[in-house]
This record gives C-alpha cells, sequence and structure tokens, in this order.
C-alpha cells in the first residue's frame, strides 16, 4: 500500500465522497455517503415516539455509536446543560435530540441508573445488534437501504466541520485527530476547518513564543515555524551561523532568511547569552549544555499539548512554514494567472531574493507550475513549452495565418510572452510574419 495524498470526488445528496490515495490500491479508498437531509428528517418525522426515532438522532445528532448507545444511562444525560456524559468525551445536545430525549424519559419513567435502551424484565440493555437491527428497518422502510448509522455519525462529523475547527470535532467525536482527518481530508468541510484551524494556530503560536521568550522551547518553536528548520538542525546550530548582519540562518544546504520577529528574538537571546556558554543557540534548561533533537522535540511536544496545538509537532511547523510559503506563491497565481520572479520576490519579501527565486523553481521541478520565459502558470491554463510549436503550426493549418493575439489566446498567454515565442520562431525560419500576421513557411505550409 502506498501512502500519499487523498483525494476527493464529492457527490450531490444521497450520493457517495470517495476518498482514493494517491499511488495506493483502491482497495484502501474510503466512501463517506453524503446524507440527504430531507429523507432522514422525513424518517424522523414519520418514526416519532420509537426507540427507532431516538437510535437515528443519536447517531445523526450526536455523532453517537451503537456501542455507546447501548452502554448510555439516563444518568450519563444531563437536561440543563444539554450535554451527554461519555466515558471519554461531552457532547453537546441538539434541540432535535433533547426534545426527543425528553419525550423518550417521560413515556418510559425511566430511573437515572437505568439503561436508555433496555429490554426485559431486568431492564438489561438493548443489544447494538439488535440497535443496529431496529435502526436498519426503519431506513429500508423508507428506501435509503444503503445509509447506516456509521453513514449519520460521519455526516455529524461533517456538520460539525462545517462550523468548528479540527480539535472541537476531535473532541466531540472521540476520534484522535489523525484519524478524524484521514478519515474526512479532502472535503469541503474539511478544507474549511483547517483554514479556520490555520487561522487560530498562527495566532496560537505568537502567543506561545511572547510567553516562552528566549526559552528553548520559545527559539526551537520559532526557528522551526518562522525558517523552516528540522530537528537535528535546531539541535546543531550555533551563534556563528546566525549572520545578523545579513538578517539570514547559513545552514549547510541553504541560507534562511529572518523575518523581524526571528530575528529580534534570536537578538535578544545573543544578548543574554553568556561569553563562556557554548556556541549552540539551543541549550538543555538544567545543564545549559547542547542539546539532542530527540530531547529538544519532547519538549516542544509537551508544551505544544499544552498550549492546545496537540497536532502540531517540530516536524508539522517546518513543513508548515514551507506549505505557507507555496500557498501564497499559488494563490498570486490563481488570482492574477503567472507569477513572475520579481512579483514572488515582493509576494515572499520576508525570506528574500534568492529564497523567492528557489521557491518557484521547486513548484515547477513539483509540477505545480509550469516555467514559460520568464513566467510561472499553473497547469492546464497554458500550453506546455514543449507542445506550442505543435499547436500554433496546427492552428495556422487550419485556418491559414493568425495574429498574435490570437496565437496568444490558444497558448493561454500575455501578449508579450507570446511575442517572444513567435519572434523566436520566425528567427529559426519555422514560422513567417507579415505585419504581425504569422503563417507556415510557403514550402512547409505546401507539404
Amino acid at each position: 500500500m502506498t501512502a500519499g495524498k487523498y483525494f476527493c470526488k464529492t457527490g450531490g445528496p444521497g450520493q457517495t465522497a470517495t476518498f482514493c490515495i494517491d499511488g495506493g490500491c483502491c482497495a484502501v479508498a474510503k466512501e463517506i455517503k453524503r446524507i440527504d437531509e430531507a429523507a432522514i428528517a422525513r424518517v424522523l418525522q414519520r418514526s416519532a415516539g420509537t426507540a427507532a426515532e431516538l437510535i437515528l438522532r443519536f447517531a445523526w445528532n450526536a455523532g453517537l455509536s451503537s456501542g455507546e448507545m447501548r452502554e448510555l444511562k439516563w444518568q450519563d444525560i444531563s437536561f440543563e446543560p444539554a450535554q451527554l456524559h461519555l466515558p471519554d468525551r461531552e457532547v453537546p445536545i441538539e434541540e432535535p435530540l433533547l426534545r426527543c430525549l425528553r419525550e423518550r424519559k417521560e413515556m418510559t419513567g425511566a430511573g437515572p441508573a437505568e439503561y436508555v435502551f433496555a429490554s426485559g424484565p431486568n431492564r438489561v440493555p438493548l443489544h447494538r445488534v439488535s440497535i443496529g437491527r431496529l435502526a436498519r428497518e426503519v431506513l429500508d422502510g423508507f428506501g435509503l437501504t444503503e445509509v447506516t448509522l456509521t453513514d449519520l455519525r460521519d455526516d455529524y462529523m461533517l456538520r460539525q466541520l462545517k462550523k468548528h475547527d479540527w480539535p472541537y470535532v476531535a473532541r466531540v467525536s472521540g476520534l484522535s485527530l489523525t484519524a478524524l482527518r484521514r478519515r474526512f481530508a479532502g472535503s469541503a468541510e474539511a478544507a474549511r476547518a483547517t483554514a479556520a484551524a490555520a487561522d487560530v494556530t498562527e495566532e496560537s503560536l505568537r502567543q506561545l513564543i511572547e510567553r516562552e521568550g528566549t526559552s528553548t522551547v520559545g527559539l526551537a518553536v520559532a526557528l522551526s515555524w518562522r525558517a523552516g528548520l528540522r530537528g537535528t538542525e535546531l539541535a546543531a546550530l550555533t551563534w556563528a551561523q546566525v549572520d545578523f548582519a545579513s538578517a539570514c540562518i547559513r545552514l549547510p544546504d541553504r541560507d534562511e532568511p529572518m523575518d523581524t520577529l526571528l530575528e529580534q528574538l534570536l537578538r535578544q537571546a545573543h544578548e543574554e547569552r553568556i561569553p563562556q556558554e557554548t556556541e549552540c543557540v539551543l541549550l538543555t534548561p538544567k545543564t545549559g549544555r547542547p542539546i539532542s533533537d530527540g530531547h529538544l522535540s519532547r519538549m516542544v511536544r509537551h508544551t505544544l499539548i499544552r498550549s492546545a496545538m496537540d497536532d502540531l509537532t517540530l516536524g508539522a511547523l517546518a513543513k508548515r512554514h514551507r506549505e505557507g510559503e507555496d500557498s501564497a506563491v499559488m494563490a498570486y497565481v490563481r488570482e492574477h494567472g503567472s507569477v513572475s520572479r520579481n512579483e514572488a520576490v515582493t509576494l515572499l519579501k520576508e525570506i528574500g531574493e534568492r529564497k523567492a527565486w528557489k521557491r518557484l523553481r521547486r513548484l515547477a521541478e513539483r509540477g505545480q507550475l509550469v516555467k514559460i520565459g520568464q513566467r510561472y502558470y499553473a497547469p492546464g491554463t497554458v500550453v506546455p513549452v514543449e507542445e506550442q510549436y505543435a499547436a500554433i503550426r496546427g492552428y495556422l493549418e487550419e485556418h491559414g495565418g493568425a495574429y498574435r493575439q490570437e496565437l496568444a489566446e490558444l497558448l493561454g498567454l500575455e501578449l508579450r510572452v507570446c511575442g517572444w515565442i513567435l519572434h523566436n520562431l520566425v528567427e529559426e525560419g519555422r514560422l513567417e510574419m507579415d505585419r504581425q500576421w504569422y503563417t507556415l513557411p510557403l514550402e512547409e505550409d505546401e507539404t
């Protein structure tokens, strides 16, 4: 099984969303059914007052599994405030489910220690298979033969992702952040939650750095988040590599520019460091000796968890730094159609000219951008360099000739860039030009 990115094909109501691992086997695909809310509303309305309605609502309005329903007692339900108290989490009770629970409790007259789904004279908990069977009979009766309790639970989590961030949905669903992201990767709801979480995390990281200051953890988080340094690079970093004059960090394989936040923090740490101490930037807090990357990672991880950022690690922060710059470039290309090297330098002014150029080259090498002349475009919006002449030739063979404007539209390029390409083709004798009218050479045209 090959690891890779997840991609999503999302259908309409009642259809499925298929998540496939890039380069992997279809057998590992996970299907998330998109529930027709109107159809479920009809089922709930027509089964009102029954145990089946409560089962469906627990799954759809609170994300409970059949096993959790089986173990649920009335003492685990708080009506004021409206909340379910499960062994591993607390779940807010939505109004439709709250109403249904009030009616059910009043109808059964059950005591606090009694199971919500009980059967027989001894009021033993209903088996989870029986719970599933009750739901299945009702759903089948209304033609929803492919919808399961798991699908209703998934839909609950997707609806929560529309309104909340990843950590919140992880808390109310009982899933880990990793499992939750893997389960719903690629969906529109997941993208929204990720964007919201990114905004929250940016501010949280700033607050953490402000709180930790020039401590080992504070410096490590700042260096990883703001300059993309990895664990081994952090542990080995010396003050000789911190070039305040050029505002950059000199690593063996690259230079990483320092933004204002990082530069100020490092200057303060350097002024506080006594001359006798080691040249290493990051030190073990108690001994003042160089710190290992493993020890550093554990310290940072512990601090991030205490700061409610339990999905982050040093590696994730470094990756976040690189992807943040890439995302800024890609967003610019989507808005403006293309980006030049100088525009990228202006866009990424905090990282410096050389690093901005490297970002463009790396995006082009990975196929995320297409380089034509001195500009970079999104794939699929322009004709690649190796296919340009064939496209131009085919067009001229069909139409006899064309002006630069037509050929620029054909290639998906700006007039100036297209003019440069056409000029080179004329110089090579592959095209002829007469007052901005381009044709194939006579002998080639006849052939």
